[in-house]
């Protein structure tokens, strides 16, 4: 198996363990997160497969049960979050939002739509600038 792959396979097992699970799963009041949210998570890994090899995101479920994506090295900095689409609707699968920061220049996008077939233009350039 390639990086890649490896990390695709462990993100995708990690993504696994929050389906069904309940609000409260941190022995707090952590929100679940939603099968359709879990779902444009799933597809945006796949997507991230492609970007460079030297540096994969680190992936994690935050308390409001959004899938986040992160990386910092030096100077860079980027944090990912994939929020829910509109309850019915087919065109998006969720929405991304970012922070970067890349030589003391910030970079902030929100609720940008995702169709789960390619990741926007804006954000493939910070992701492969890593």
């Amino acid at each position: 198996r390639t990086d890649g792959d490896v990390w695709l396979v462990d993100n995708l097992d990690r993504i696994g363990t929050f389906r069904g699970i309940r609000n409260g799963w941190d022995g707090r009041n952590a929100r679940a997160p939603s099968a359709k949210t879990l779902d444009a998570a799933e597809m945006l890994l796949a997507l991230l497969t492609t970007s460079l090899a030297r540096h994969r995101l680190q992936m994690i479920i935050d308390a409001d049960g959004r899938p986040s994506f992160a990386s910092s090295t030096g100077d860079k900095y980027i944090h990912l979050v994939v929020d829910p689409s509109e309850e019915g609707s087919n065109q998006n699968r969720g929405y991304l939002s970012w922070y970067a920061v890349k030589g003391g220049e910030e970079k902030f996008k929100d609720e940008i739509p995702f169709d789960g077939r390619e990741i926007p233009h804006e954000l493939r350039q910070l992701i492969d600038d890593l």
